[in-house]
């Protein structure tokens, strides 16, 4: 049988076993708010009672944090400088919400949304916290320790840290 006979009766085989399978379905509003921001309860008693849900506030602080500092990354309107100009929202909004909303799933038992949002959380800090003159990270690689971003020793070593998070 020739190579182009096997391959033809390969197709026709195959063609005998498909099937077709709905890939996309539609999910109610209700369905989707019980499934992922009313997560089942794992607390026992009246902890949740107690405490509102804590996602809301860390997307809020998710969006609020990653919308100026996405616009001044990409240069939009003519920011940019290292999106320095964004270190405190990244640290009240992006840190500070994560990290508070990550200790709050944790105390309600909500183990994957704890280890997002103070991955998030922890994330938004180191990043805001490397262009504070403070620390010191930027102005070391410039010769007149001006601490101007955008050196290519910078760049290099910083975007270790930002490759590895992207990994993760």
């Amino acid at each position: 049988m020739a190579a182009k006979d096997v391959e033809n009766s390969s197709t026709l085989e195959m063609e005998n076993h498909i099937k077709h399978v709905l890939t996309a379905m539609s999910v109610s509003p209700e369905l989707f708010e019980k499934l992922y921001l009313q997560p089942q309860q794992r607390t026992k008693g009246d902890l949740r009672k107690t405490f509102g849900n804590p996602t809301p506030i860390a997307l809020m602080g998710f969006v609020v944090a990653l919308t100026p500092l996405s616009a001044s990354l990409m240069g939009w309107r003519g920011a940019g400088g290292g999106a320095v100009a964004t270190t405190t929202t990244s640290i009240w909004f992006g840190g500070m919400l994560l990290i508070v909303a990550g200790a709050l799933e944790f105390v309600l038992g909500n183990t994957f949304p704890f280890t997002v949002f103070m991955g998030y959380g922890a994330h938004y800090l180191t990043f805001a916290t490397t262009f504070m003159p403070f620390y010191n990270a930027v102005a070391a690689y410039t010769p007149s320790g001006t601490g101007q971003t955008g050196t290519p020793e910078f760049d290099a070593s910083f975007g270790q840290y930002r490759l590895s998070k992207i990994l993760t």
